[in-house]
Protein backbone atom coordinates (compact mmCIF):
# COMPACT_ATOMS: atom_id res chain seq x y z
CA UNK A 1 0.00 0.00 0.00
CA UNK A 2 0.79 3.88 -0.50
CA UNK A 3 -0.53 6.71 0.64
CA UNK A 4 -1.60 10.05 -1.03
CA UNK A 5 -2.05 12.96 1.57
CA UNK A 6 -4.51 15.40 -0.13
CA UNK A 7 -5.38 19.23 0.70
CA UNK A 8 -8.02 20.30 -1.00
CA UNK A 9 -7.57 24.23 -1.30
CA UNK A 10 -5.21 24.86 -4.81
CA UNK A 11 -5.71 21.40 -5.43
CA UNK A 12 -9.34 20.22 -5.82
CA UNK A 13 -9.89 23.61 -6.85
CA UNK A 14 -8.09 26.87 -7.16
CA UNK A 15 -7.55 28.93 -4.68
CA UNK A 16 -9.41 31.18 -4.12
CA UNK A 17 -12.36 30.25 -6.09
CA UNK A 18 -16.05 30.85 -5.78
CA UNK A 19 -18.21 28.43 -5.04
CA UNK A 20 -18.86 27.29 -8.49
CA UNK A 21 -15.73 25.95 -8.74
CA UNK A 22 -15.39 23.95 -5.46
CA UNK A 23 -13.65 20.51 -6.33
CA UNK A 24 -14.04 21.49 -10.37
CA UNK A 25 -10.01 19.41 -10.64
CA UNK A 26 -11.82 16.10 -8.81
CA UNK A 27 -11.91 14.78 -12.46
CA UNK A 28 -8.01 15.18 -12.74
CA UNK A 29 -8.01 13.77 -9.03
CA UNK A 30 -9.81 10.53 -10.92
CA UNK A 31 -7.53 10.86 -13.85
CA UNK A 32 -4.41 10.35 -11.76
CA UNK A 33 -5.83 7.45 -9.27
CA UNK A 34 -7.85 5.51 -12.49
CA UNK A 35 -6.79 1.39 -12.33
CA UNK A 36 -4.49 2.09 -9.72
CA UNK A 37 -4.47 -0.28 -7.10
CA UNK A 38 -3.11 -0.03 -3.42
CA UNK A 39 -3.18 3.73 -3.36
CA UNK A 40 -5.13 5.21 -0.12
CA UNK A 41 -6.32 8.62 0.20
CA UNK A 42 -5.57 10.65 3.54
CA UNK A 43 -7.11 13.95 3.56
CA UNK A 44 -4.64 16.55 5.14
CA UNK A 45 -6.71 19.55 4.31
CA UNK A 46 -7.59 22.51 6.53
CA UNK A 47 -11.68 21.36 5.43
CA UNK A 48 -10.73 18.11 7.92
CA UNK A 49 -11.11 20.69 10.82
CA UNK A 50 -13.92 21.03 13.06
CA UNK A 51 -13.54 24.91 13.99
CA UNK A 52 -15.49 26.65 17.01
CA UNK A 53 -16.01 29.91 18.61
CA UNK A 54 -18.17 31.90 14.97
CA UNK A 55 -16.88 34.09 12.66
CA UNK A 56 -13.65 33.25 10.02
CA UNK A 57 -12.14 29.95 10.44
CA UNK A 58 -8.65 31.50 10.96
CA UNK A 59 -9.21 33.25 14.40
CA UNK A 60 -11.35 30.00 15.82
CA UNK A 61 -10.08 27.22 17.40
CA UNK A 62 -9.76 23.45 16.19
CA UNK A 63 -10.78 20.59 18.65
CA UNK A 64 -11.34 17.96 16.78
CA UNK A 65 -10.76 16.54 12.74
CA UNK A 66 -13.30 15.42 10.85
CA UNK A 67 -13.80 11.40 10.35
CA UNK A 68 -12.85 10.27 6.82
CA UNK A 69 -15.90 9.15 6.62
CA UNK A 70 -17.59 12.57 6.50
CA UNK A 71 -14.76 13.75 4.53
CA UNK A 72 -15.69 11.13 1.44
CA UNK A 73 -18.83 12.70 1.17
CA UNK A 74 -17.04 15.31 -0.87
CA UNK A 75 -15.99 12.30 -3.52
CA UNK A 76 -17.58 11.04 -6.37
CA UNK A 77 -18.23 7.00 -5.71
CA UNK A 78 -15.17 5.82 -7.33
CA UNK A 79 -12.79 7.75 -5.39
CA UNK A 80 -14.74 7.38 -1.74
CA UNK A 81 -12.99 4.05 -0.79
CA UNK A 82 -9.98 4.85 -1.31
CA UNK A 83 -10.19 7.34 1.92
CA UNK A 84 -8.79 5.88 4.83
CA UNK A 85 -8.13 8.82 6.85
CA UNK A 86 -7.35 12.09 8.26
CA UNK A 87 -4.22 13.40 9.86
CA UNK A 88 -3.96 14.51 13.19
CA UNK A 89 -4.29 18.23 13.90
CA UNK A 90 -0.99 19.37 15.07
CA UNK A 91 -2.33 21.42 17.59
CA UNK A 92 -4.26 18.88 19.10
CA UNK A 93 -0.89 16.72 19.31
CA UNK A 94 0.90 15.50 22.41
CA UNK A 95 4.38 16.42 21.04
CA UNK A 96 6.70 14.66 23.33
CA UNK A 97 9.34 17.37 23.40
CA UNK A 98 6.95 19.95 23.92
CA UNK A 99 7.62 21.69 21.13
CA UNK A 100 5.25 23.03 18.59
CA UNK A 101 7.18 24.15 15.20
CA UNK A 102 4.89 24.67 12.44
CA UNK A 103 7.48 25.58 9.87
CA UNK A 104 6.22 21.90 8.41
CA UNK A 105 2.75 21.36 9.35
CA UNK A 106 1.44 19.35 7.08
CA UNK A 107 5.03 17.23 6.89
CA UNK A 108 5.03 16.50 10.69
CA UNK A 109 0.98 15.92 10.24
CA UNK A 110 1.08 13.31 7.67
CA UNK A 111 4.47 11.52 9.17
CA UNK A 112 2.70 11.35 12.58
CA UNK A 113 -0.26 9.59 10.29
CA UNK A 114 1.87 6.95 9.04
CA UNK A 115 3.54 6.15 11.66
CA UNK A 116 0.46 5.19 13.71
CA UNK A 117 -1.34 3.36 10.52
CA UNK A 118 1.14 2.53 7.90
CA UNK A 119 5.04 3.02 9.27
CA UNK A 120 6.59 0.98 6.18
CA UNK A 121 4.23 2.75 3.84
CA UNK A 122 5.89 5.13 0.58
CA UNK A 123 3.70 8.21 0.15
CA UNK A 124 3.09 10.86 -1.83
CA UNK A 125 1.64 14.32 -0.48
CA UNK A 126 -0.47 16.50 -3.01
CA UNK A 127 -0.84 20.12 -2.02
CA UNK A 128 0.25 23.97 -2.69
CA UNK A 129 2.01 24.91 0.02
CA UNK A 130 6.00 24.26 -0.33
CA UNK A 131 6.32 26.20 3.09
CA UNK A 132 4.54 23.54 4.45
CA UNK A 133 7.07 20.50 3.95
CA UNK A 134 10.82 20.77 4.16
CA UNK A 135 12.22 22.27 1.26
CA UNK A 136 13.84 18.72 0.55
CA UNK A 137 11.06 16.92 0.78
CA UNK A 138 11.43 14.18 -2.38
CA UNK A 139 7.30 13.10 -1.37
CA UNK A 140 6.02 16.98 -2.18
CA UNK A 141 3.79 16.91 -5.12
CA UNK A 142 3.53 20.55 -5.56
CA UNK A 143 0.34 22.62 -7.46
CA UNK A 144 0.17 25.84 -8.55
CA UNK A 145 -2.47 27.00 -6.28
CA UNK A 146 -3.80 29.09 -8.77
CA UNK A 147 -4.89 26.29 -11.22
CA UNK A 148 -5.25 23.23 -8.84
CA UNK A 149 -4.63 19.89 -10.03
CA UNK A 150 -4.85 20.58 -14.37
CA UNK A 151 -5.00 17.53 -16.28
CA UNK A 152 -1.40 17.74 -17.15
CA UNK A 153 -0.40 17.51 -13.54
CA UNK A 154 -2.37 14.61 -13.01
CA UNK A 155 -0.79 12.65 -15.85
CA UNK A 156 2.57 13.58 -13.54
CA UNK A 157 1.03 12.72 -10.54
CA UNK A 158 -0.23 9.36 -11.98
CA UNK A 159 2.65 8.02 -13.07
CA UNK A 160 4.61 9.20 -9.77
CA UNK A 161 1.60 7.17 -7.73
CA UNK A 162 2.54 4.36 -10.23
CA UNK A 163 6.05 3.99 -9.62
CA UNK A 164 4.38 3.78 -5.41
CA UNK A 165 2.86 0.40 -6.20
Amino acid sequence: MACLFLDFDGVLHPDPCSRDQLFSNMVNLETAMSGIDGIEIVISSDWRKVFYSGGYAAQNVCREVRSPEEMAKHFPESLQASIVGVTPFIGLMDLSDGQLNLQHERHIECLAWLEQHRPAARWIALDDRASSFPSDCEELFLCDRSLGLTHEAALRLRRRLMSLV
